[in-house]
């Protein structure tokens, strides 16, 4: 798992050091409303799961970067694409970025760089992503990475949307992005 880096972004593989940091944004209620389970992380939680990250890591493109701003190295929030234990998806695609990131493109360019990254390596065919139904701005953002809608599906408790997009339709989607 390489570092990944945007012309405003870098990800890299989390470290413990970055607990700090990382529970300010998994402990913000607003943040988290919408993401998983909607509740938030206490410190000992998001230390706890950020060492389950870290021992997961392997040398494929997939797993879960911190996304830092590149100018000032405050991290945003993360990304990454990983294995599912929800069949029958394969490979999902999941961000996170703190309140003060949103509406910035953060997301979508962190989605975009790992998503090509994992497809370029040949290490997933088929990407999906899985928002609660009422975020509308994760669905606007999977729609803007050139996914479709699969299905409606039931996950930690709540209505959620199924989309996903093939290696070729990604690629084809950044030579001829649609319209905003």
């Amino acid at each position: 798992m390489a570092t990944l880096e945007t012309p405003r972004l870098i990800l890299r593989r989390w470290t413990l050091d970055d607990v700090p940091e990382a529970a300010s944004i998994y402990g913000d209620p607003a943040t988290m409303q919408l993401f998983a389970t909607g509740k938030t992380f206490t410190p000992a939680e998001v230390a706890a799961s950020l060492a389950g990250v870290i021992a997961g890591y392997d040398d494929s493109c997939l797993g879960n970067y911190a996304v830092l701003h590149r100018a000032s190295g405050r991290i945003l929030g993360h990304c990454g694409v990983h294995r599912s234990a929800d069949p029958p998806i394969e490979a999902e695609v999941d961000w996170l970025i703190r309140r003060d990131g949103w509406r910035c493109g953060y997301a979508t360019e962190a989605a975009l760089t790992v998503i090509a990254s994992v497809f370029a390596s040949a290490e997933a065919v088929v990407i999906s992503g899985v928002a609660h139904s009422e975020n509308v701005p994760s669905i606007a953002l999977m729609r803007r990475l050139g996914m479709r809608y699969v299905r409606n599906q039931s996950r930690f408790d709540f209505d959620s949307v199924v989309y996903d997009i093939t290696s070729d339709r990604f690629f084809a989607t950044l030579e001829h992005p649609e319209p905003p």
